[in-house]
């Protein structure tokens, strides 16, 4: 059975020569969405080379992966995955976790995929921006470096 959303809208209209709307209030009863979080309280496949990562490529870099059997919120990015927090290599995360989802059906429809990968990429967009605030500012150019280190 699917959720069910009941949706009333209340309006007050005007009196007099014009009929028109003066306000509306929409009240819904729908379910909160979904959290966009990822949680993983460790990497999904226990492997040496699994890497704990605390420094994520820029999200215009980022190829998200929408495919039956990879989790929303996966990407690629310089030869390895990345899901929620760790980085993967290649064959390590389609051998030992892809393979299995898509075994199990889990992750199946690469449409549901995209929808609840959606706010997730919103959500890394957003913790990136944040972090980049919170960073030092560098020098554009190498140049630009090398001329103020040498007092130019």
């Amino acid at each position: 059975m699917r959720n069910s959303v009941r949706t009333v809208m209340k309006c007050v209209v005007g009196v007099g020569a014009a009929l028109l709307p003066a306000g509306c209030i929409v009240e819904t009863d729908a379910p909160p969405p979904p959290p966009a979080v990822v949680m993983v309280d460790g990497p999904v496949v226990d492997d040496p080379s699994v890497v704990l990562i605390d420094v994520e490529p820029p999200p215009p870099d980022r190829v998200y992966v929408y495919d039956p059997g990879f989790p929303p919120g996966t990407y690629f990015y310089g030869g390895f995955y990345y899901y929620g927090g760790y980085r993967y290599p290649h064959d390590v995360f389609i051998n030992r976790y892809v393979v299995v989802n898509v075994r199990e059906h889990r992750f199946a429809d690469s449409g549901e995929n995209r929808r609840a990968a959606a706010p997730i990429i919103q959500q890394h967009r957003a913790q990136y921006a944040a972090r980049r605030q919170a960073a030092p500012a560098q020098p554009q150019h190498a140049q630009e470096h090398r001329d103020n280190a040498q007092g130019h």
